[in-house]
């Protein structure tokens, strides 16, 4: 069976489903030849060709046909193609064709050398070939070898004229560069003088791309080749990246490019100048890119995976500006996020201000496999590919929409007329990410809601609501996809705006529930909280923390916040920004540099563990004074926290006053982690941490480090607040059996004399139909596609044996166009 990967954007509608995208794997266990997949060929809407180390594999009608290639002991393919009936395939070990049968092509041939890096085919049916050695031509009789040419890629044009591009293998520029037009080679090489990355490919029109860059050190993009003119260069910006080496990952289909680099896709719609991401979440290592009519196919390392090029990508980011502050989110990344390509803010004010103050901030975990006595922990959040969208399943990388924003008047509304025939349920509601799947491996406690009927289910048609805080929140789920650490994310940010509490206006609160979805038992485990902080201008922070008031705080290390690239800094009375637990002690805080070093960048899971128990990264306590390691003024005194001391009084440890003998510390980019206490996380079982992010800025000051103890007056004034809140009696679903999930009551159905038998059923369903069927889908409760097929028949007989227990929703279209909807349980 074709396995479903990952299901794009889904709105679930009371009164009908609507068909989701999605992405789907062939592998090893349907039957490829290899998992590691290098090429994809089209022969028919039906019948396609992938090449693996082991030989090819024909994938007709979701059946695989496998192909060992004869001798290839084995090679890596670095080309395929199909034409007149018969695949080409470039190996390390020579040429080969297949039409049933293979044959080899080598040495004999007058080849000097048996890697074969490209093909092409030209209009007339000419093979081109590009090796090491010379650019070869097979009419299909007999070969003639250029021996004055090498290449690296070989393109054939609109115009059908061969291009031959190597490049040099220390900067990438072109060393060979022709092209063959009139019978003859053209050294076109001195146009492309620029292009560093050394790769091309081919538009479905002729037109062929150069990738790399304008001035070999900036300006990525791609090169329209317009022989014999200098070609046109289009700078290409993708989300998150810089400079980057596509290699064979870059396509295009008419205006909509794709790029792949590492384990992500992306995608620019409307123009080439920016690449926004189209999926990600998938543990796979691209190889190649290729493209159908309406598909792009992914060839990885975990075999092929490929999606409908009109798949729409999930919700990428978010912000929360319900006051004086905004947060931006991102789906699969942290709770504050600063992200310039998509003006995102990780924590700004004044809200209409540019300026932000934190750069990213994260919830990070750490903990000991009591089995195995091994440390795991979450990577630091700069790594989304990290993470996965939404909560833990059965399948790889699902990335339907899990995100939702939602206001406390529209719950209000909800809970006073949800009942109304007039009323109209508010999306954010509606899409309340609390709907669990069995058939996807989905667990029932997701999003937290009031269950008012109290059957276990989230089906707000009959009253329930979500349990959401503040006047505005955004909650969102993401989990890590490595099966060493699964763990489950549930994030809700909130805020409120009030006239009578002015200091909540200076706030955002986040809670965090972290899921064990695994099989391992962490004895001792520790949730923290890092932050990145830029106030303004990143380069001249200080650190400190408030032991006593569970806060940890950054502020401006000099008397002025300049601007930075382009961003404006706070001035003279720059504010200090703090993070302060509400629903745990913080037991430990630390800061590091950027970098190496015992006081760097943690990069392993015992790393951050020593940093979460106040330890630098080779198990040295931190100690008193100084710079907490070695600097002058250390004592041999260890502590669990750093800086405690009141900057604004200079009095006890802090970056101003660091101890005797020592001057104050050099003003820098830092970073902070801080943690709660120890605890015991077992498989199902969840932990909860509440905390507050605020600042303060008194309108008038004297000397910047004034904000500092206003800062801690404005969290402490904001936690007596939160003493206050009560919280609804909600719950987490417990029920996979709620049909109304997906509005089973409302299913229109069609008039089409349908047999459906047997139901319920476990091996085999027989669908008969008075009419022509024209495809069949199932549906799980959630609205996941599992299973689309292609029919034109009046029976069919579907395989079962394969499915997962429980309720599905089949629907079938007829000869006319019309739908019908059946409910299936599978046993």
């Amino acid at each position: 069976m074709l396995r479903i990967l990952l299901s794009a954007i889904l709105t679930l509608f009371s009164t009908s489903i609507i068909a989701q995208d999605y992405w789907e794997q062939i592998d090893q266990s349907d039957g490829l030849i290899g998992n590691e997949v290098y090429h994809f060929v089209e022969e028919s809407q039906t019948k396609w060709w992938v090449s693996t180390s082991f030989g090819v594999s024909l994938i007709q009608n979701g059946v695989v046909y496998n192909y060992p290639i004869p001798n290839l002991n084995p090679a890596v393919v670095f080309d395929m193609e199909f034409t007149q009936g018969k695949l080409w395939i470039a190996t390390t070990n020579g040429l080969y064709s297949f039409d049933g049968n293979f044959q080899n092509y080598g040495l004999t041939d007058g080849f000097k050398t048996l890697e074969i890096n490209d093909l092409a085919f030209a209009s007339n049916g000419d093979l081109w070939i590009a090796t090491d050695s010379a650019v070869s031509m097979y009419d299909g009789q007999n070969f003639v070898h250029h021996d004055s040419v090498v290449a690296e890629y070989v393109l054939v044009d609109g115009s059908d004229r061969v291009h031959a591009y190597r490049f040099d293998i220390i900067l990438n520029f072109p060393n060979f560069n022709y092209v063959f037009d009139n019978n003859q080679w053209v050294d076109y090489g001195n146009n492309v003088s620029s292009i560093y990355d050394g790769t091309a490919f081919i538009e479905d029109n002729g037109v062929i791309y150069l990738i790399g860059s304008q001035n070999s050190i900036g300006d990525p993009g791609i090169f329209e080749v317009d022989f014999p003119n200098p070609p046109i260069f289009h700078r290409l910006e993708m989300e998150g990246q810089g400079v980057t080496n596509y290699g064979n990952k870059l396509i295009k289909d008419n205006q909509l490019f794709f790029a792949g680099t590492m384990n992500q896709l992306f995608i620019s719609r409307d123009s080439i100048l920016k690449l926004t991401q189209f999926s990600a979440n998938y543990v796979a290592s691209i190889n190649r890119l290729a493209q159908t009519d309406d598909k792009v196919m992914l060839c990885t390392d975990q075999g092929l995976i490929y999606s409908n090029k009109a798949s729409k990508r999930a919700i990428y980011t978010d912000s929360l500006a319900t006051n004086n502050v905004t947060s931006s989110v991102f789906e699969y990344g942290p709770p504050f996020s600063t992200d310039l390509f998509y003006d995102a803010k990780g924590f700004g004010f004044p809200k209409n201000n540019p300026t932000y103050s934190i750069y990213v901030g994260d919830v990070m975990f750490v903990g000991r496999d009591s089995a195995t006595l091994a440390y795991n922990s979450t990577d630091l959040p700069y790594l989304y590919q990290s993470w996965s969208a939404g909560p833990v399943s059965n399948v790889l990388g699902l990335n339907r929409n899990y995100m939702v924003k939602i206001k406390k008047q529209d719950v209000l509304d909800h809970i006073a007329n949800y009942n109304q025939t007039s009323y109209q349920m508010p999306a954010s509601i509606r899409n309340w990410p609390a709907v669990a799947d069995s058939v996807l491996g989905i667990h029932t406690d997701l999003a937290p809601f009031i269950d008012v009927n109290q059957n276990g289910c989230y089906d707000p048609q009959n009253g329930d609501y979500p349990m959401m805080k503040g006047d505005e929140a955004i909650y969102w789920i993401r989990h890590n996809p490595d099966s060493s650490l699964l763990l489950e994310y549930h994030f809700m940010l909130y805020a409120f705006n009030s006239s009578q509490f002015p200091e909540l206006n200076q706030a955002q609160f986040l809670e965090c529930r972290v899921v064990n979805r695994g099989t391992a038992t962490y004895d001792s485990a520790k949730v923290g909280f890092y932050m990145d902080g830029d106030l303004g201008n990143p380069s001249d922070d200080y650190v400190g923390c408030d032991s006593a008031n569970n806060i940890a705080y950054f502020y401006n290390g000099d008397n002025f916040d300049d601007a930075f690239q382009g961003q404006p800094g706070y001035g003279a009375n720059s504010p200090a920004v703090g993070v302060k637990f509400l629903s745990n002690s913080m037991t430990n805080m630390v800061y590091y540099n950027i970098g190496g070093g015992q006081n760097g960048d943690p990069l392993t899971a015992l790393h951050r563990w020593n940093y979460m128990n106040s330890r630098w990264k080779d198990g040295r306590p931190i100690l008193y004074g100084g710079n907490g390691l070695n600097s002058p003024a250390t004592t041999n005194i260890p502590t669990n926290y750093m800086f405690t001391g009141d900057p604004f009084n200079q009095t006890g440890w802090t970056e101003r006053n660091p101890g005797p003998g020592e001057t104050a510390s050099s003003p820098g980019d830092r970073r902070l982690l801080a943690a709660v206490d120890n605890f015991k996380l077992r498989p199902g079982e969840s932990k909860i941490i509440e905390l507050v992010v605020g600042y303060g800025r008194k309108d008038s000051v004297n000397t910047h480090y004034e904000n500092v103890p206003e800062m801690v007056r404005v969290l402490n004034r904001i936690e007596s607040f939160w003493d206050t809140l009560s919280t609804q009696n909600f719950t987490y679903g417990s029920n996979y059996n709620c049909p109304s999930a997906v509005g089973l009551a409302d299913l229109k159905v069609a008039d089409a004399q349908l047999r459906i038998y047997p139901n319920p059923a476990n091996e085999l369903l027989n669908i008969e139909s008075d009419l022509m069927m024209n495809e069949v889908q199932l549906y799980s409760t959630s609205g996941a596609l599992v299973r689309d097929l292609r029919v034109n028949s009046q029976r069919l007989t579907i395989d079962l044996s394969d499915m997962r227990k429980g309720l599905y929703i089949l629907r079938i279209s007829d000869e006319k166009g019309k739908w019908t909807s059946r409910k299936l349980i599978v046993e």
